[in-house]
């Protein structure tokens, strides 16, 4: 066996390098608050870990994690990083870098249950281990690893059958970041089996079968459970600012700044005016490409929990370079089961790293430069979604003969 073609060999080189470039952030930083220049040196550490940080000192003294202003996550999440206080300030991101290695162990199993074939399951490991968006993420200290972690972990149980844990596991994802929740008519459809049940034709008899089908209530009943649970002990333990920043505020959060959306100059434009309104508009879109999805994919659950993800980062209000781990990390579920080129993947893979790059051009203008350069970031976003959609395109299509029966 090629050395290279050695699952340990690989996870012990993707450990490495997450290692290097984590201790290359502590370089960067460390050089770039020492250095005096008129323009201000990006530092490689995301400004999240230092929210994650200040939230675990708050809790540490035995106070609230919403004392930190711009905390929105659970207090789970400062409960993880608590070891930055009293151990290592950097435990957090090699807690993170491990949880991102564990996501390819994950692949590999659930890729294993899908009887895929060897060689492709390897290179779809080797796409996430060798990910330099993953790599990155993870080494400068961002969470989405660990919500990555938490949806693989719930496909996997689901595809072993065990709905109780998958089910916890979707309710800790959603107790987590509330995006998962869009999963949920495309869950209830494929563990209710509705493809066999449509059959019946008679409405009534069909929604008796999903109500009462054991296994969905298994799941159903699980994730509720952990779900309530949490929610009910943290809004005891802090109020309604818990409710509000970790769930409420991504509901009406507009992000007017720069952001990769569609939608951000429309929402920088209107933000003060009377047509703020028209912001709730931009979930028109999502929501009918997940119905579509969800009705027309669940059969074969890994590929429509990919394009209900993909599509709903890509028509978000608010669009930032970590959000894209949430689909990265599910493309190599599918990777095994497309007919598609190695050049192809690569061709793709870096069309849609130019479509970053000349964003990421624009954006660095606005925030480093002060230049105005916010239509700029607009049309590149616009760039940016069409480069998705001609992806998520070619995906449907070298997918949708081989995993459905259904005609195009």
């Amino acid at each position: 066996m090629s050395l290279f073609k050695s699952l340990k060999f690989n996870f012990f080189l993707a450990f490495l390098i997450r290692v290097l470039f984590t201790f290359y952030g502590f370089y960067h930083d460390d050089q770039a608050s020492k250095i005096k220049l008129k323009k201000q040196i990006p530092k490689y550490t995301d400004i999240d870990y230092q929210v994650f940080t200040d939230a675990a000192s708050y809790v540490y003294k035995n106070e609230s994690p919403y004392l930190r202003d711009t905390y929105r996550y659970t207090p789970l999440l400062s409960y993880l990083m608590l070891p930055n206080i009293f151990l290592l300030e950097s435990f957090g991101k090699f807690l993170f870098v491990l949880f991102d290695l564990l996501c390819g162990f994950l692949i590999l199993k659930i890729n294993e249950l899908n009887l895929a074939n060897e060689d492709k399951n390897l290179y779809s490991i080797l796409f996430w281990f060798y990910n330099p968006i993953t790599i990155a993420i993870a080494s400068r200290g961002n969470a989405e690893s660990l919500m990555s972690f938490l949806v693989l972990n719930f496909v996997y149980f689901l595809k072993r059958k065990n709905f109780i844990l998958s089910g916890l596991f979707y309710g800790l994802a959603i107790h987590f970041k509330i995006y998962p929740v869009t999963y949920a008519l495309a869950l209830i459809l494929y563990v209710s089996q509705f493809n066999q049940l449509i059959k019946k034709k008679k409405i009534l008899s069909i929604v008796k079968s999903i109500l009462f089908n054991i296994n969905l209530v298994k799941f159903g009943l699980s994730a509720l459970a952990l779900l309530i649970l949490l929610t009910c002990f943290f809004y005891l333990k802090y109020g309604y600012i818990f409710l509000y920043e970790t769930y409420l505020y991504h509901l009406v959060r507009k992000d007017v700044r720069h952001n990769f959306s569609p939608y951000f100059y429309m929402l920088y434009l209107t933000d003060t005016t009377e047509l703020g309104f028209i912001s709730y508009l931009s979930f028109l879109p999502q929501m009918m490409l997940i119905l579509s999805a969800s009705f027309y994919l669940h059969e074969h659950i890994e590929l429509c929990l990919f394009f209900i993800t993909f599509t709903f980062v890509t028509f978000n209000k608010v669009c930032t370079s970590q959000y894209f781990v949430w689909y990265l990390s599910l493309i190599p579920l599918i990777g095994p089961f497309l007919s598609i080129k190695f050049y192809e993947v690569i061709a793709y893979f870096s069309i849609w790293m130019l479509g970053q790059s000349i964003w990421l051009y624009c954006a660095y203008e606005i925030e480093f430069n002060g230049n105005n350069a916010f239509l700029f970031v607009w049309l590149a976003g616009l760039l940016f979604a069409l480069i998705n959609c001609l992806i998520g395109r070619k995906i449907f299509l070298k997918s949708y003969s081989k995993s459905s029966n259904r005609k195009n």
